[in-house]
């Protein structure tokens, strides 16, 4: 078990691991992302107190070290010479390098084509910086007027622009409605990226536009061995309406390109030493529980109040103005990394702050998403229910 010491060494060290206080700019040019799984106890142990200890590193998986006891592993961004340290207590068969130089790795990501002025021009295999993304949402809606409306939501702290935009056959008048937000942590370019791919795919189906995918296939009128669906298939998803936020995060996200690449708030200015908000913890629900969520320089800082972001207060005004409407059959927060399922509340809510009950037909529905999620993508994904996991 870890002691009360030791976690106020973690948090203590927490304060300052991964999280840049200001506005500098980030080389990572000295970092790694390492591997290491399967874990004894007493190995997770010593694992979870080294990385409790050093400041310069970056939980991927778990969030925070006191979880590697649990896991018995963990994924994290480390300085090289604080990665030597490390080796020094473990066998070399316990590490596995997933980067090896995370700059590189970033100046790879922003690679672009040279002239990006048109949809025509921004292919879906490459990340966009904010105002490429601004293009592309009112180039879409332009081109497919009668099943994609844009909405203005807010202005950020910073006065970008904040959009919705609505999909569909119905204009909105559909019994089926989906709420969706992608890249509430701005650090996880690939959510945006993936709801693009999806509007786009879902939209030049329902037009009988080609769609090339990612595997270099176009989609079919009749199934095949290389793809899991049909043109059809993907045309029929806009016989429900969906409300999308395809860059949620808009402050943030731009803040990952211009000067920290791993950064997850967005960039309120609260007058302290540090700035940003976690936009994932800034919703009622569990509010302010969780470790670190009552600490401002944390990567995880909820504020004091939730629904207090431009962001958040947008999120919430748009969902309840549909739901007032027309009830929301369901909503989706875009999120990447470990192939995770996270059912509602995903949240310590056990600890604290507004209790919300479980969805009656919870155990049902997950078992459905990770069931279609294997049978099209030949994926196993992990349900996560509040504090522990269960492989489905």
């Amino acid at each position: 078990m870890i002691t009360i010491s030791v976690l106020q060494t973690l948090l203590k060290a927490l304060l300052y691991a991964g999280v840049v206080a200001g506005d500098e700019l980030v080389d990572y040019s000295e970092y790694k992302v390492v591997r290491m799984r399967n874990l004894t106890e007493l190995r997770s142990a010593k694992l979870a107190q080294f990385l409790a200890r050093e400041k310069k590193v970056q939980m991927w998986e778990p969030d925070y070290p006191s979880q590697v006891q649990q896991t018995k592993s963990a994924d994290f961004l480390i300085e090289e010479k604080r990665l030597l340290r490390l080796r020094e207590q473990f066998a070399p068969n316990e590490f596995e390098i997933l980067i090896d130089d995370v700059e590189a790795a970033i100046n790879e990501q922003k690679r672009q084509p040279t002239k990006i002025n048109s949809m025509e021009s921004m292919p879906y295999d490459i990340f966009l910086t904010y105002p490429q993304a601004e293009r592309w949402l009112r180039e879409t809606a332009d081109k497919f007027p009668e099943m994609a409306q844009l909405k203005h939501l807010a202005k950020t702290e910073q006065g970008r622009d904040l959009w919705g935009l609505q999909i569909g056959k119905h204009g909105g008048n559909s019994d089926k409605r989906i709420f969706v937000d992608c890249g509430f942590h701005a650090r996880e370019w690939i959510a945006p990226a993936s709801c693009r791919y999806f509007i786009n795919l879902a939209l030049s189906a329902a037009y009988g536009l080609p769609v090339d995918t990612s595997s270099g296939s176009s989609i079919q009128t009749q199934r095949d061995t290389h793809l899991p669906f049909t043109a059809e298939d993907v045309a029929s998803l806009l016989d429900i309406d969906w409300f999308i936020m395809p860059f949620a995060n808009p402050d943030g996200y731009e803040w990952t390109w211009i000067a920290d690449r791993m950064w997850r708030k967005n960039r309120a200015d609260y007058g302290g030493t540090c700035k940003g908000i976690d936009l994932n913890r800034n919703f009622p629900v569990g509010h302010r529980t969780g470790m670190g969520t009552t600490v401002e320089c944390m990567i995880t800082y909820a504020d004091t109040t939730p629904i207090s972001q431009p962001e958040t207060k947008a999120w919430d005004s748009w969902i309840r103005e549909l739901h007032e409407e027309k009830p929301v059959s369901a909503q989706i927060s875009v999120h990447t990394y470990s192939q995770l399922l996270m059912p509602p509340w995903a949240t310590g809510r056990d600890e604290g702050g507004l209790f919300a009950s479980d969805p009656p037909n919870s155990v049902e529905t997950r078992l459905l998403a990770t069931f279609c999620i294997l049978m099209s993508h030949s994926l196993t994904v992990i349900a996560a229910i509040i504090n522990f996991r269960v492989k489905m």
